[in-house]
């Protein structure tokens, strides 16, 4: 069920402008990062050093501190989709909800549509799958030339978040058998519609196209 969940994140991270990718062509990144510590006697930025500082430039990141900042960012929509907090049981809920509507036959009613929706929300709210965490993160090439620092990538992070747990919010006081009505799955459409980027991503769009 959990595959499920993890759909409609990415669903909504999508209709939000965010997706992560970051390890696809990590020895390019090394021979890079290699040929700029050559170049820089000064740089400490390193495959083998993983620490790094808002102010770095996203460009400007190692092997190791990409995989870092990724790491970051997984973990924090992992804390959102938690299903120990109200947005993670709201997207289990949601998430249920649709896969339910989409495995109905003709002949099912609300009733049976519930009951299944209920089937898959505590599948989702019991599995304890591997969080969203990977090493997958940031366009190579996008990167290379991503002027934005950590903490501009971060602050939009935190408000797509943020946009993320006020939507979910709406759903707190639902329950299966609302949600499996046509009147329920119209307010779950609202989530896929498209909205405009949060202002502190707007910036990072312009200084790092393609990033994500």
């Amino acid at each position: 069920m959990k595959g499920f969940e993890r759909v409609l994140t990415v669903l909504l991270v999508i209709s939000l402008g965010s997706a992560f990718g970051c390890g696809e062509g990590s020895t390019v990144r090394s021979n890079n990062r290699t040929a700029n510590n050559t170049n820089n006697s000064n740089n400490t930025n390193n495959s083998n050093n993983a620490a790094f500082t808002g102010e770095m430039l996203i460009k400007d990141l190692s092997e190791a501190q990409t995989t870092a900042v990724c790491h970051a960012d997984g973990a924090a929509f992992d804390a959102l989709y938690d299903v120990s907090t109200p947005s993670g049981r709201s997207s289990c809920l949601v998430s249920a909800a649709l896969n339910a509507v989409f495995d109905a036959e003709d002949e099912d009613t609300d009733a049976s549509k519930a009951a299944a929706c209920q089937g898959y929300f505590d599948d989702c709210m019991a599995d304890d799958e591997d969080p969203l965490v990977s090493d997958d993160c940031f366009s190579v090439e996008a990167q290379e030339s991503c002027a934005a620092t950590v903490n501009e990538l971060t602050a939009c992070r935190e408000a797509r978040i943020s946009f993320d747990r006020a939507q979910l919010a709406g759903f707190n006081s639902e329950s299966c058998a609302s949600l499996t009505t046509e009147e329920g799955f119209e307010k779950i459409a609202v989530l896929f519609e498209e909205t405009e980027e949060p202002a502190a991503c707007a910036s990072l769009g312009d200084q790092c196209p393609g990033l994500y």
